[in-house]
């Protein structure tokens, strides 16, 4: 793991970790919107904070945490306590308002959660493997009963179609590597000739790189060429938005965001994917 993220990395976590609540009586004991506190109300959580979840997994399976392993995976089955409560009480996965039933969400937290177990698997026995593989069973039911109408967000389907394929990689069931395919044609009938993914009714630096971020995970684990060409397209023409003084996006994006998520160009990097430029 290079310097850049180990420090980043150790200078965040015990902001993240005090996030949720661990009060076992509490109804939302494992959320990590505890305070409530995310979108200025206070008659719901934030369910995307249980997302963190697959981030800890991951350098859970790196061996990061030394001999705190243990105090971890209690942090992450506080999580899935808190997924299965909402799925339970058929709350639905909320972001910005209570019973939302966000396509987003919802999205997120499958993805997060199959991901979780699946990294977790071999440190896990068997009864919480089957309770977490339950918990992600339902949460995917959740998902495909959900649709997104109100507008076209490439990142929100990037997401799903990871999900999908993470399940059909737990399960063997080709139905969701299916359902995977699907939205990642979506999301490629869409994509603009000149290389960006569809961001409401346009581009946005930030939300490209999210979406190559989920999208080349999911390339990662179906190998869809069609999809390798839409990455590689999608980032050299990301490359006109990194600026000389190592600017990125900004007010010129559809959302307006600066934000830089290198997760998707690690993995192309691990694959030797090469694009036609080296600002990346």
């Amino acid at each position: 793991m290079q310097n850049i993220y180990t420090d980043k990395i150790k200078s965040i976590l015990p902001r993240i970790l005090s996030f949720y609540d661990s009060n076992c009586l509490s109804a939302n004991f494992g959320s990590g919107d505890r305070m409530r506190w995310a979108w200025g109300l206070t008659d719901f959580s934030n369910s995307t904070y249980i997302c963190s979840m697959f981030g800890l997994s991951c350098l859970v399976k790196s061996n990061f945490f030394s001999n705190k392993n243990k105090e971890i995976l209690e942090k992450i089955d506080m999580m899935f306590c808190n997924i299965n409560h909402i799925v339970k009480n058929k709350e639905g996965f909320s972001e910005s308002f209570p019973n939302e039933h966000s396509y987003c969400v919802t999205a997120l937290v499958a993805d997060a959660a199959i991901g979780t177990l699946q990294n977790l698997q071999n440190l896990l026995d068997k009864n919480v493997i089957a309770k977490y593989s339950h918990i992600c069973s339902q949460v995917i039911c959740s998902l495909d009963q959900l649709n997104e109408e109100h507008a076209f967000i490439s990142n929100h389907l990037a997401t799903a179609s990871l999900a999908y394929a993470r399940y059909w990689k737990l399960t063997g069931n080709s139905v969701y590597k299916k359902k995977s395919y699907s939205l990642v044609q979506k999301i490629l009938k869409n994509q603009s000739r000149e290389g960006w993914y569809k961001e409401y009714d346009g581009f946005d630096p930030g939300y490209e790189t999210l979406s190559i971020n989920y999208l080349s995970q999911v390339f990662q684990i179906t190998k869809f060429q069609r999809l390798k060409n839409s990455i590689i397209k999608s980032c050299n023409f990301l490359d006109l938005f990194i600026l000389s003084d190592n600017s990125f996006g900004g007010i010129y994006g559809s959302r307006c965001t600066e934000f830089f998520f290198p997760g998707g160009f690690e993995i192309l990097n691990r694959h030797n994917i090469k694009f036609s430029y080296d600002k990346i």
